[in-house]
């Protein structure tokens, strides 16, 4: 196994030495769900759980960490819990900062704006990745991710691709600037979605027939105006490739921002080897306001991972799967 960097996002391989040292354990036995760069946590309670909009639960996370000095731990929330209209916060078991080296529970706090949730036992509630060094230094210049250009694929560290109509992205520091897609929505001409006003419950992880439940379609157009409390699933003009051949792995953050009266959250992981595709912002309308076809409406940042991270199959309950581990039968690089 190649270490091409020693700080960064530690990979899957790295993740699952952890657990197999018992420095990420749990409290009831289950398989650890790992992706590229990450582990999810799940909820450890016994019975299923309803949060109504206004309320706020706090939740004990199965998994346990018991971390070496010098990794940090951190955690954000989930795609499929963000397309709710929830807000998540971890922490350490009674609020605690994670700090490097952390050792103790995990809590997971969930805060519905629009639907009651319904949270079943073990499902996934946040995502955590875990850092070799301060998360901050661990950011990479994006101008140097994307002078390589775009014309050959397979020897350049990373690629942004961008509708014609717009020029190259606007970068401030080690941020892109991404602005959002209200008039290219394809043969349907649908740009995004807006969520109803229901009175049915949502599972917080399996949603069911989300969009044709909770949303209705927004059709393109060049201005949408948004209504205090209105959640709308919205796209970027810029579409995000995340080279797995490139020379330097990294992979991408889009963190959550408050800006103009919204809450805006990107909660789908920009893994290594994503793309191209555009990311779907999930915002939440503090106050009535104008959205414009090209506003810009997020950032990412690209950091350093500290190695490669496998294509994977793990042996699970004597079933394969590319999203777990079970026991000591795991990372088998798949050709």
């Amino acid at each position: 196994m190649m270490k091409l960097s020693e700080t960064g996002i530690l990979p899957n391989w790295e993740i699952g030495n952890l657990h197999l040292k018992e420095k990420i354990k749990q409290h009831f036995k289950k398989d650890l769900r790992l992706e590229a760069a990450l582990i999810e946590l799940t909820y450890a309670g016994a019975n299923p759980l309803e949060v109504k909009p206004g309320e706020s639960a706090t939740l004990l996370a199965n998994e346990i960490l018991d971390l070496p000095n010098g990794i940090i731990p951190v955690g954000d929330g989930k795609s499929s819990v963000a397309k709710t209209d929830s807000s998540i916060k971890v922490a350490g078991f009674g609020n605690y900062a994670l700090e490097p080296g952390y050792s103790g529970e995990l809590q997971v706090e969930i805060n519905p704006y629009k639907n009651r949730v319904r949270i079943l036992p073990g499902e996934p509630l946040a995502n955590m990745r875990f850092y070799r060094g301060c998360p901050q230094d661990c950011i990479l210049d994006p101008k140097k991710l994307l002078e390589a250009g775009t014309e050959d694929v397979m020897n350049n560290s990373a690629n942004i691709y961008f509708d014609e109509d717009y020029g190259d992205p606007e970068i401030a520091g080690n941020k892109v600037r991404l602005t959002l897609n209200l008039s290219d929505g394809g043969d349907s001409g649908i740009v995004g979605y807006r969520a109803k006003e229901t009175d049915k419950v949502i599972r917080l992880v399996k949603h069911g027939n989300l969009l044709e439940d909770f949303f209705e379609p927004i059709y393109q157009c060049d201005e949408y105006s948004l209504n205090e409390g209105d959640f709308v699933l919205l796209k970027t003009n810029e579409k995000i490739f995340i080279n797995p051949y490139g020379k330097i792995p990294f992979v991408g953050n889009m963190p959550s921002i408050n800006m103009d009266g919204l809450k805006v959250n990107h909660a789908e992981y920009l893994c290594y080897g994503s793309g191209p595709h555009a990311p779907v912002m999930e915002i939440h309308a503090e106050s009535g306001l104008q959205l414009g076809h090209g506003d810009y409406i997020c950032e990412v940042t690209f950091s350093s991972i500290c190695g490669k991270p496998l294509k994977m199959s793990y042996h699970a309950n004597g079933n394969l799967n590319n999203k777990t581990i079970a026991g000591t039968f795991f990372y088998q690089e798949v050709a």
